[in-house]
């Protein structure tokens, strides 16, 4: 099951909806929870176990590594080998997912949430989370599951207080979702056909205008792929009192190779903006980034882990 099957659409979405609105408000956090677990058992259940066994498994490491810092305030030392084995975890999924390949959903968006949060609690952004609860939800909401968007504490978790439902909330997030399905549908797929198509063909029988369509039809689904999710992703947390920032804004317009790489994903943008500003200083004593540009270095890294997010959920005849 996919955010844009049949199945989703016309069974698992209406009966999430309905039990959301049925439930007590103190109970429709887990509520969430449990509805996601639902859903990615239905579309792998793989995928279904490894997070929620890799949320249980980061909840009670996040627990200890508080424990211990109350008695070694000073020592930084834990954060950064947090993050190692959070990347070393996804990277084992990886690597899994080459046999399994549905086996990976949501587990990038799931590893950046992650190392976001970690990043905002060294900074003292982010509360230590007393609610196994509230951190399934931060992490793993099927909603963000194949795009993002990439959350930060302070501006997703103080909301699950307020998760209060409406038929205006719905409705409007019901037409935010119908846009991205219908780009999903309508736009994304029939160019990946032709993407598809045009990839097949013999390296000796490509023309100019051939040639050039491959690569504006590449462009376009990458486009039209995260601008379809991303909006469906928007639409349903809209359904559910939840509200998210936008992923992606028109980066062909951009007018430099920086502008262009923040309007791809601009929340990881912001996360990896923050995390390496934060970090300048430290480059910058480094003798071989001594003369380094933060924007270089931002963009880099940005690049880096945008071309990450669509490689590992992209179909595979566009990593060619």
């Amino acid at each position: 099951m996919t955010l844009d099957s049949i199945s989703f659409v016309f069974l698992f979405l209406p009966l999430a909806i309905l039990v959301f609105r049925v439930v007590p408000v103190s109970q429709r956090v887990t509520t969430l929870v449990v509805c996601s677990w639902i859903f990615y058992a239905l579309a792998d259940f793989s995928a279904a176990l490894i997070l929620v066994g890799n949320s249980v498994l980061d909840f009670l490491l996040l627990s200890f590594l508080q424990i211990y810092l109350l008695g070694h305030a000073r020592d930084r030392r834990a954060y950064p080998l947090f993050a190692v084995k959070a990347v070393a975890a996804f990277l084992l999924i990886y690597l899994y997912g080459h046999w399994h390949p549905t086996a990976v959903l949501g587990s990038f968006v799931y590893t950046a949430t992650l190392l976001g949060y970690l990043w905002d609690l060294s900074q003292g952004k982010a509360a230590v989370f007393g609610s196994y609860w509230d951190f399934a939800l931060f992490t793993t909401f099927f909603a963000k599951a194949p795009v993002g968007p990439v959350v930060r504490y302070e501006r997703f978790v103080p909301q699950f207080s307020e998760l209060r439902s409406s038929a205006t909330q719905i409705s409007r997030g019901a037409v935010q979702f119908v846009i991205g399905l219908a780009k999903k549908v309508l736009i994304f797929d029939r160019i990946l056909g032709l993407y598809q198509e045009l990839a097949a063909m013999e390296v000796e029988n490509y023309t100019l205008f051939s040639g050039w369509l491959l690569v504006f039809s590449a462009a376009m689904a990458i486009f039209f792929f995260i601008s379809a999710y991303s909006d469906m992703a928007r639409g349903l947390c809209s359904m559910f009192s939840l509200t998210v920032p936008r992923v992606i804004y028109y980066p062909f317009q951009a007018k430099s190779f920086v502008e262009c790489v923040s309007r791809i994903n601009m929340p990881l943008y912001d996360l990896v903006l923050d995390v390496v500003s934060g970090s300048a200083e430290r480059v910058r004593a480094i003798a071989r980034y001594k003369d380094a540009d933060t924007k270089e270095l931002v963009a880099i890294f940005s690049g880096v882990m945008v071309v990450a997010l669509w490689m590992f959920r992209c179909p595979a005849a566009l990593l060619w």
